[in-house]
């Protein structure tokens, strides 16, 4: 793969980032984790920089020897006293010097310096929490204005869980109060669930049953205790719960099209202006 094929594949995902989470990411592209990930620190924010081969030596040589993994501040300031400031000045000592320097260290230091890295880049990693939070312009002082923000975060939250193709065992919530105290409850369930409705109806139950001392600055919902989603085939009626992984999943799949959620929980809606209560449970709004 080319430096250009890195460069294209970069820019697809953080278009792709953008276009399902609305949110932007740093890329860095290079022939060896050690300078991708040195390159994506230098491309914040927003950025995307590719470091090829004939550029390492020039982008390594005028950067602090604290930029080279393993070497702390302590180490960073004995080599101070020592003159050796930047990556150029580290690669300037004997080969020799490493091993006396930085022991069974020195051989990965000095090949890092010339901008050599073989450690693997892991392709995945295992899923272990999905969250979400909010934090509010104004406090909440009722359990009625939460619900609204509450049916967002779920629906957010398990859209995710089900990307991952997973099901969550636990479900929490997080809320943080006006003197910025904090009180996290969760629930195991009987079964690992994966709907927008069964978030819902599980957090807002564990909501209710949550005292609130002060009024309400934050609230966040999350789910672990993550297991593979082992889908059935649709029923052609479903009816029950079935119903709701069948809406589901199609509701998924009019995000991903658009990039952004077109139909929410008609408990997301909130009419406050009214002085009415949130649409219901089941209610789906567009």
């Amino acid at each position: 793969m080319s430096g250009e094929d890195g460069r294209e594949i970069a820019i697809c995902i953080k278009r792709g980032v953008v276009k399902e989470l609305g949110i932007t990411v740093t890329a860095g592209v290079s022939y060896c984790k050690f300078l991708a990930k040195l390159a994506s620190d230098a491309a914040k924010p927003d950025g995307l920089l590719v470091i090829g081969r004939n550029d390492a030596a020039a982008f390594l040589e005028g950067l602090p020897v604290s930029r080279i993994p393993g070497i702390g501040p302590k180490t960073a300031a004995k080599l101070d006293k020592w003159g050796i400031r930047t990556v150029w000045d580290l690669k300037k000592m004997p080969p020799e010097w490493f091993e006396s320097a930085f022991g069974k260290f020195g051989r990965r230091v000095r090949a890092l310096c010339e901008g050599q890295d073989d450690e693997p880049v892991a392709p995945s990693r295992e899923v272990k929490s999905v969250s979400e939070e909010t934090t509010f312009a104004e406090d909440v002082s009722s359990k009625n204005g939460l619900y609204p923000h509450l049916a967002s975060l779920c629906q957010d939250v398990a859209f995710r869980v089900r990307r991952s193709g997973l099901k969550a065992r636990v479900l929490g919530i997080k809320v943080k109060f006006s003197d910025f105290s904090v009180s996290t409850r969760e629930v195991t369930l009987p079964e690992a669930v994966s709907t927008d409705y069964a978030f819902y109806t599980t957090l807002r139950s564990l909501l209710e049953r949550t005292k609130f001392p002060k009024p309400v600055r934050l609230l966040g919902v999350f789910a672990r205790g993550l297991q593979a989603d082992d889908p059935r085939q649709p029923l052609l009626l479903p009816s029950g719960p079935d119903q709701w992984e069948v809406v589901c999943r199609s509701l998924d799949q009019l995000r991903m099209k658009y990039g952004k959620p077109l139909v929410r929980l008609g408990a997301s809606i909130s009419t406050v202006a009214t002085g009415e209560a949130p649409a219901g449970l089941d209610g789906i709004a567009k």
